[in-house]
């Protein structure tokens, strides 16, 4: 079994640039790098659309940031109800098997 290559994104952004400037033909890139067409498409598609995200004003990142931090506070919140529910849901049984030990039900 072949193992599978990895490429640095490094790598990556040079051949998506070479490709996209014209300075060689995809077929001449694939072929100096050893890789599938599908491949290029791939890496160029994902170069393209990530692309907007370098001209990303801070303001945008800064209120992505606080979205962010505010989802992982509910989440804490959230967890922190439900471990305490659980504790809840506990105490009940216990107290249930102990209040119908003294009845003589049990």
């Amino acid at each position: 079994m072949t193992k599978r290559r990895k490429f640095k994104p490094d790598l990556k952004a040079q051949v998506v640039l070479e490709s996209l400037t014209g300075v060689k033909s995809q077929v001449e890139i694939c072929r100096e790098h050893r890789l599938r067409p599908q491949t290029l498409s791939r890496w160029k598609a994902e170069f393209l659309e990530r692309a907007p995200m370098v001209f990303e004003t801070k303001q945008n990142k800064d209120k992505d940031q606080e979205r962010i931090a505010e989802l992982e506070r509910m989440v804490g919140r959230l967890a922190c109800v439900g471990s305490r529910r659980d504790d809840h849901e506990e105490n009940f049984r216990i107290t249930s098997k102990d209040s119908r030990r003294a009845q003589g039900s049990f």
